[in-house]
């Protein structure tokens, strides 16, 4: 086998980036710089993870229990209108003006605005520079007058201060302006509740930023030195900063935020993701689809990321393969920039503007968990993953009201949508988010899969307590009729049936298998903790669900019953919940298989058709790619990827949440999972190597993959005919073994070097090293 090249380090752009949503993110994970403007006016948007403006109602979630047994008859006589207008009715009480309520918007804490009244850039000269291991980005140009100028942002991983390092070849003089941060106009909305007041102080200059109703979740900004900082009569701070031939001029700018929840104590200590230095972060995983673009023409690694998007959009080999590349290794350095305390919202850590798409929020139906967190894990990060259950763990005061108020249940009814609190308040006929009960699940398996890769028992009493009230929610939850336990009204975001009314339903698919996988995963954690006590009754409850069903096209049903026909026409597939978690004995079989690929085929049909409008949405393809992986399809995985890559990120390797469009980080954690999957998929006691190869594919390597039972894939090389893979466990990862013995299964036109298609190994923490040949 020839060595593969090195995965790129670095990127390049030379597109201007004049608009906060194609600029330059920097980030700490937990406080964001995003840079964006040319060299008369650069323009720096500081963000927190933390400061999520609070300016929308943030009541409890509206009591249903009246009036849930009349939705619950409607809905099982077939009338979705009926229940619609009771929820109507209720959605009327609670919003009194009649509007969706949303979470509290993502905002920026300020905006330095730079001023160079004096440039004269000379054309073409202008560079980006991203650094993906150190974070460090810099913006370089020729001036016609004064030489060479530099902007250089440096984060401090972890911590709350960007480094802004300004230097020139002559001498000159720039403006600074610290304001508000949003560049809104507008007199409605979040942009006019907006409050700020200024602090100069020994030569810092400290900008305090809340809204008008609450003197709580204040956002204060300080940079400096600035000697000459003034006010400025619009509440702003003005100074002038001298540059010296030479010498480089360093601004620390420093965020924090006051009044945020405090955390939850049992995560709280858990603070590795943030002591994990970027560089080891990084490190970890590295994708190399080998010497293919090295022989062609001319080389991608020195090329601009505007040539290598246009060529790979044009249909090159080279530069497709070499884009895949690219986007695989700066999604991770975007999601270790913008994972903290807190996980990646739905633009990551980076904001432009006060009014953000959907709040900025963390969207719980597929955004975070298909999207944000999905290749933590899966591509050697696991400690990002703690995250995702500080959100989680703060708001569970919140999570027992919304199932006691909204079910009659007990428990913890997790929310579609959240950000400064967790009630069930952002629905309505339309988006009946309410009913979406299988939220938890979908958390409890993500917590789950973070303690089988790490063995961290430290997580476990967490987690026991957490599975006991998703659970109970569960169970208090069904609606029993004729000894079946319906889930009735029943959401499966964010669909509704064929011809119906509104989305209201019985028995979704993806709440089905998700509370399957639920019980299996509670069980486990009962296991580990010695307490088997409610084992039975979740066994009974998992087997009292409806079992799937197939759509008379052979797709999987979105709904478990037969009076809701199913719209495939659709951006989400949340249905496919089993087939991209480690599977599930009622899915797993030929006939759900063949029924999962046709549903996988039939929602690309739909985003490629004409006219585009279906190929809104990133992590729904992100979800599609890793069950075509998990299902073996390669082709089919490898073209989600291309249209990923090509239609999914700026030059500035940033990603979007539709075609091109709206700054999001969905892509920049779904996409690795997907080249992952197509590598690795692996469950307790089972691991499948290259089960989704595309031929394109025909040298290549990638190192740091992960899976259950502290599996870690060190490095896997193949060329043509030839693999070589490098096994062990995590160390320290025992308590999450439920053996030593592994299964080791080459995927489909591989076999391992004595040509048996799998072979069992003992497998602990020293490499074990596995040989594969084509045939």
């Amino acid at each position: 086998m020839v060595a593969p090249s090195p995965p790129p380090a670095t990127f390049t752009s030379i597109s201007a980036g004049e608009d906060w949503e194609h600029g330059i993110p920097v980030g700490t994970g937990r406080v964001g710089a995003l840079l964006h403007g040319a060299p008369g006016e650069h323009r720096v948007d500081l963000t927190h993870e933390e400061f999520f403006l609070p300016v929308n109602p943030r009541g409890p979630a509206p009591d249903l229990r009246s009036r849930l047994p009349g939705m619950r008859q409607a809905m099982m006589e077939g009338d979705a209108a009926r229940a619609g207008d009771l929820l109507a009715a209720a959605a009327a009480e609670h919003s009194p003006d009649g509007s969706l309520i949303w979470t509290d918007p993502f905002v920026p804490a300020a905006r330095l605005t730079i001023t160079d009244p004096e440039a004269a850039p000379v054309p073409g000269s202008r560079r980006r520079h991203v650094d993906l291991s150190t974070g460090v980005a810099e913006i370089s140009w020729e001036d016609a007058r004064r030489g060479r100028q530099t902007l250089r942002m440096q984060p401090h991983h972890g911590q709350q201060s960007v480094l802004l390092t300004l230097s020139s070849q002559a001498s000159g003089e720039l403006g600074l302006r610290l304001s508000e941060g949003g560049g809104d106009s507008s007199t409605e909305g979040p942009a006019a509740q907006m409050r700020s007041h200024v602090v100069l102080d020994e030569g810092q200059a400290r900008l305090r930023v809340g809204a008008e109703r609450t003197a709580h979740e204040t956002a204060e900004t300080t940079v400096g030195p600035l000697p000459e900082a003034e006010r400025h009569g619009d509440g702003a701070v003005v100074a002038r900063l001298p540059l010296r031939p030479g010498v480089e001029t360093v601004l620390r700018l420093h965020v924090t935020v006051e009044g945020a929840p405090a955390h939850d104590p049992l995560l709280g200590a858990n603070a590795s993701c943030l002591s994990t230095p970027r560089e080891v972060l990084a490190a970890r995983s590295r994708f190399s689809l080998g010497v293919r673009h090295e022989a062609a023409e001319h080389s991608w690694t020195d090329r601009s990321t505007e040539e290598l998007l246009a060529a790979a959009r044009q249909g090159e080999p080279a530069a497709e393969d070499a884009l895949v590349e690219l986007v695989y290794a700066a999604s991770r350095h975007t999601i270790i920039s913008s994972t903290g305390v807190l996980p990646p919202n739905l633009t990551g850590l980076w904001q432009g503007t006060r009014s953000p798409a959907w709040s900025g929020d963390y969207t719980l139906n597929g955004n975070v968990t298909l999207g944000a967190t999905a290749s933590m894990i899966s591509t050697g990060m696991p400690e990002l993953r703690w995250s995702l259950l500080r959100l989680i763990s703060r708001h569970l005061p919140d999570f027992r009201e919304n199932a006691r108020r909204v079910l009659g249940a007990e428990g913890l009814l997790l929310p579609a949508r959240l950000s400064t609190h967790g009630h069930s308040t952002h629905f309505s006929v339309e988006f009946p988010h309410l009913f979406w009960i299988g939220c938890g699940s979908w958390v409890l398996r993500q917590g789950w899969d973070l303690f089988s890769a790490t063995g961290d028992t430290t997580l476990l009493p967490w987690l026991w307590s957490f599975a006991q009230e998703v659970m109970r929610c569960c169970e208090t939850a069904v609606h029993h009729h004729d000894g079946t336990a319906h889930l009735v009204p029943s959401y499966s975001p964010e669909n509704t049936p064929h011809r119906a009314s509104n989305p209201l339903a019985v028995d979704a698919t993806s709440d089905i298998a998700a509370i399957r996988d639920a019980a299996v995963v509670a069980t486990r954690i009962g296991r580990l903790v010695g307490d088997e006590t409610h084992a039975r009754r979740w066994a009974r409850l998992r087997e009292s669900l409806p079992a799937p069903m197939l759509t008379p096209d052979g797709a999987l049903a979105e709904w478990a019953h037969p009076g809701f026909p199913d719209e495939p026409h659709h951006r989400h597939a949340s249905h496919l919940y089993a087939f991209g978690a480690e599977g599930d004995e009622v899915f797993d079989t030929p006939q759900m298989r063949a029924a999962a690929l046709t549903t996988v085929r039939q929602r690309l049909t739909y985003r490629e058709s004409d006219p585009p409008e279906t190929m809104q949405m990133a992590f729904g393809l992100c979800e599609l790619g890793v069950v075509a992986a998990r299902l073996g399809e390669a082709e089919l995985a490898l073209r989600i990827v291309h249209t990923l890559a090509q239609q999914h990120w700026h030059p500035s390797m940033m990603s979007t949440h539709d075609p091109s469009s709206i700054l999001n980080a969905d892509a920049s954690g779904g996409f690795p999972a997907v080249v992952a999957a197509m590598l690795l998929t692996s469950r307790p006691g089972q691991a499948v190597l290259l089960p989704a190869l595309p031929e394109r594919w025909s040298t290549g390597a990638v190192s740091g993959l992960c899976g259950p039972e502290g599996l870690i894939l060190e490095e896997l090389v193949w060329g043509t005919g030839h693999a070589r893979a490098t096994l062990r466990r995590r160390p320290g990862s025992q308590a999450a073994w439920t053996s030593r013995w592994l299964e080791v299964t080459a995927g489909t036109g591989w076999r391992h070097a004595d040509g048996t298609p799998s072979r069992t190994v003992e497998l602990g923490e020293e490499p074990l090293t596995l040989e594969l040949r084509r045939g």
